[in-house]
C-alpha cells in the first residue's frame, strides 16, 4: 500500500487526515495508557504510562520496570 502511495505521488486528503493503516501490521492491544515510548527492538516496547509507571511489553506481557514519578 505505502510502495502504490510513493508511486501515485502522494496522499489523498483522507490519508493525510488519518494515515494509512495498511501501513502497519497490528501486533498486539493491551489496556494501557501510554504517555511515551520506544521500540528498543523488534520485540520490546518501553514506556511510562499515565500512572507514571516504566514498564515494557514483550510477547503480549506488560512487565512493570518501576515508577519514574511523572504523572
Amino acid at each position: 500500500m505505502v510502495d502504490e502511495v510513493l508511486r501515485s505521488g502522494g496522499l489523498n486528503e483522507e490519508q493525510l487526515e488519518d494515515g494509512v493503516e495498511e501501513a502497519f501490521t497490528f501486533v498486539d492491544e493491551f489496556s494501557e495508557v501510554v504517555t511515551s515510548g520506544q521500540w528498543v527492538s523488534n520485540d520490546c516496547f518501553t514506556f511510562i504510562n499515565n500512572k507514571g509507571s516504566l514498564n515494557y511489553l514483550i510477547g503480549g506481557r506488560v512487565m512493570k520496570i518501576g515508577n519514574t514519578g511523572k504523572k
